[in-house]
């Protein structure tokens, strides 16, 4: 997805007219919303087995005593990698979502030789009305919600971890 934005940003820029930018941009909106359907499942089940991973790993560090024992850093470690490596992903999908959100600004920075230029406007009208990007169930994926998403997992980890232990 960040490729197709990043061709359909080249579009813009080289074309001599906006002629034919909307079926190219409906067409990446389409893209965007299914590969943000195909993505919402295996997104999910990232989500939820780190929060699972982080738990257990949680209630094996407060119940294994004072002592670290070497399987404990070596399972220790492999969640940290796990936890990188979701939030990478996700960081990713929010860029590609910063990146279509900066679609309009950059049509309309963009000078096809008219003074004023009402099928740019109408182009750039489109663009923004339409909210395009990856999504995760119907949520726009940004670095927002990724923020959201870790604090409230580790709220939910807060009131959960003295339970299970």
């Amino acid at each position: 997805c960040n490729l197709a934005v990043n061709a359909f940003c080249v579009e813009i820029v080289t074309v001599p007219e906006v002629n034919g930018l909307v079926a190219t941009f409906n067409v990446l909106s389409a893209v965007l919303r299914r590969t943000g359907q195909l993505l919402e499942l295996p997104l999910l089940v990232v989500t939820q087995t780190g929060l699972v991973l982080v738990g257990f790993t949680g209630a094996l560090v407060v119940s294994g005593g004072k002592e670290w024992q070497r399987s404990d850093m070596v399972v220790f470690g492999w969640v940290l990698a796990f936890l990188v490596l979701a939030l990478l992903l996700f960081n990713l999908a929010a860029s590609v979502n910063i990146k279509v959100s900066r679609l309009p600004v950059i049509l309309s920075a963009v000078n096809f030789g008219a003074q004023v230029d009402h099928d740019k406007a109408y182009v750039v009208g489109t663009m923004s009305a339409g909210d395009v990007g990856l999504k995760m169930y119907n949520v726009r994926i940004d670095r927002l919600a990724i923020l959201k998403v870790t604090y409230y997992g580790i709220a939910v980890l807060g009131v959960m971890l003295p339970q299970i232990v």
